[in-house]
């Protein structure tokens, strides 16, 4: 069996990731320049067949592919993660960035960087999620999950068949709360 996360990057795929492999499907893969560019090069039997060595799958390209993923695996299980769009301020932002982020965003989303295009990058991300929901609707191998509003481990296991494990389910890379009006103050104090 392998398990594929086809949400967007920063929608919860890197805790999916972790999770996967901690539940024993420990051959991971996720987000590659490489691949990506072999998706744009409509290299798609290449990246099928590179999957073959894998049985956890998140990120890019993956989430691009998911129907021929669907088509090429009898056992496939698909998560579409889902993120509120707070997630989005956090991890869009371009300082700091590698060459390799700034070429594959330009492939999937258009653009090296969306933060500067945010309206367009919500679309994007609504349209992606309305399209998964189509493919795989009434499909028994596709679930949907949001770990920001407190899916875990029960929900995922139950999808998978497997058993809960006794450790707290990963939640990586989460979005800071929101600071306190007097933390911004002193914040802008100091920065002033």
């Amino acid at each position: 069996m392998k398990v594929i996360g086809i949400g967007l990057n920063k929608t919860g795929t890197t805790s999916l990731g972790k999770a996967v492999k901690l539940l024993g499907f420990d051959k991971h893969h996720s987000w590659s320049t490489d691949k990506v560019i072999d998706y744009a090069d409509g290299n798609i039997d290449e990246l099928l067949k590179f999957t073959e060595d894998y049985n956890n799958l998140e990120d890019m390209p993956w989430f691009l592919i998911y129907k021929e993923l669907d088509e090429y695996y009898d056992d496939a299980m698909f998560v579409l993660c889902k993120s509120q769009c707070k997630h989005y301020d956090k991890n869009m932002k371009l300082a700091g960035v590698k060459e390799d982020t700034l070429i594959t965003n330009k492939i999937v989303y258009g653009y090296e960087n969306p933060h500067l295009h945010k309206k367009e990058y919500i679309v994007k991300y609504h349209q992606h999620n309305k399209e998964v929901r189509g493919y795989f609707k009434g499909k028994d191998n596709f679930i949907e999950m949001c770990f920001e509003n407190g899916d875990g481990w029960k929900k995922l296991c139950a999808f998978l068949g497997k058993n809960i494990p006794n450790v707290p389910f990963p939640n990586l890379n989460k979005a800071p709360k929101p600071l306190s009006l007097k933390d911004r103050i002193v914040r802008k104090i100091k920065n002033f």
